[in-house]
């Protein structure tokens, strides 16, 4: 499966500001449903939570950059039988 550039690319360089960091998670989530995707302001990492069937329980992801995020959700539902 790949991931397009658009998703490699989804907070521009610098962008650390933890309103944006938490408006990028919201974007997340509403262009990935079956998960739930936050970001911690303590750890500064974009968190997912599966949240489809079939998904192990208690399990969730998590990067500092949006763009690896997707991309191990993308391994994640490959893995467990999800796509998009």
């Amino acid at each position: 499966m790949s991931v397009t550039q658009q998703e490699k690319n989804l907070v521009p360089d610098g962008a650390t500001n933890i309103g944006h960091s938490r408006e990028t998670a919201a974007q997340l989530q509403q262009e990935n449903p079956g998960w739930i995707i936050i970001y911690g302001s303590y750890s500064q990492e974009f968190v997912a939570f599966p949240m489809y069937p079939g998904a192990p329980a208690h399990s969730y992801l998590a990067a500092t950059d949006p763009g690896k995020l997707i991309i191990r959700m993308r391994e994640a539902q490959e893995r467990y039988g999800r796509f998009r």
